[in-house]
């Protein structure tokens, strides 16, 4: 049976994949070599910002983003969400994306909320999908790395809808899988959860990833995951471990 580590974003966040991880392991403050480490944040796209183009602080806030990412060594994955026109400008334009030597892994399908991936993997495939409502997506992106096949699908979903406003699925905007009593928000998770989970065996690692805007125990997340909600405290400054992996993998949220 195919297993998938469902990690959210509130903040940053860093998962790394090691052999032999048990449950209540604390993660390591050097990684080891072998270790695969993603990082995934949802960066603002700042285009509602009264002072555009800045984008709140935009250009600052990219540095920012890289300093954190050369301070941790820069881990081979990292997964962005909204990513707008100037905010993917912004990526190819910086400095530390040549000095951490990642790749620019996009799929030129350009909106105001996009999800990119920075890596130092070998890529394989990627393609993005425009998920229930026309209008979130998620980007799955395959790789190769020294534990194995890495399946990684980025998203950024609506969440719990507005009270009084449930926009539940209709068959305009969800497509067959999803029932007409889920909301469109609930259909989004199904159908990142089912691209994630697409191909190849068991030992694939595979990651779904990104701002979901609910809590790790929704419903429906809860589903995406069997350890989807649970939470261990891990080393000062992070903290919210939201789903210790089925396999060989560790997540926590820093805040």
């Amino acid at each position: 049976m195919r297993k998938l580590v469902l990690v959210l974003v509130a903040c940053v966040l860093v998962a790394a994949a090691a052999p032999v991880v048990s449950a209540a392991a604390s993660v390591p403050r050097v990684a080891p070599k072998d270790d695969l480490r993603i990082v995934t944040m949802n960066i603002l796209h700042g285009i509602t910002c009264p002072n555009a183009p800045d984008d709140c602080q935009g250009d600052d806030r990219m540095a920012l983003l890289g300093r954190q990412l050369q301070a941790a060594k820069c881990p081979p994955v990292v997964a962005l969400e909204e990513i707008a026109p100037r905010t993917y400008d912004r990526v190819v334009a910086a400095p530390w994306v040549k000095q951490c030597k990642y790749k620019i892994v996009w799929h030129d399908m350009p909106l105001t909320d996009r999800e990119l991936v920075l890596t130092t993997l070998p890529v394989t495939s990627q393609k993005l999908t425009v998920l229930a409502g026309n209008f979130r997506s998620a980007y799955r992106v395959e790789m190769r790395s020294k534990l194995g096949r890495v399946v990684l699908v980025a998203s950024h979903q609506d969440g719990d809808p507005d009270p009084g406003d449930p926009k539940p699925c209709n068959p305009a905007e969800c497509p067959p899988e999803c029932p007409a009593d889920i909301t469109i928000s609930d259909c989004q998770t199904i159908q990142a959860k089912a691209i994630a989970s697409e191909g190849y065996g068991s030992k694939t690692i595979r990651f779904l990833t990104g701002d979901f805007n609910v809590t790790a125990h929704r419903r429906v997340i809860s589903r995406s995951s069997p350890t989807a909600g649970s939470t261990r405290i891990s080393p000062p400054g992070i903290r919210n471990v939201i789903s210790p992996p089925a396999r060989n993998a560790r997540a926590a949220v820093r805040t």
